[in-house]
């Protein structure tokens, strides 16, 4: 039982770096380097919508 929930528990965190680290990157690329503070909970809200639907 708990061999499982492990591997389920790493391979939910690997998916998570993972989505992460695309959306930090295009978003990086789409926007340059000045930008208004609201656009960081803009690309926060957007993961949690990805993550949630990935899951």
């Amino acid at each position: 039982m708990y061999g499982m929930t492990a591997v389920l528990a790493i391979f939910m965190l690997a998916i998570l770096c993972l989505s992460g680290l695309g959306i930090w990157i295009q978003t990086n690329k789409r926007v340059p380097e000045k930008q208004p503070l609201h656009k960081g909970t803009l690309t926060k809200k957007s993961y949690r919508n990805y993550t949630t639907k990935v899951v």
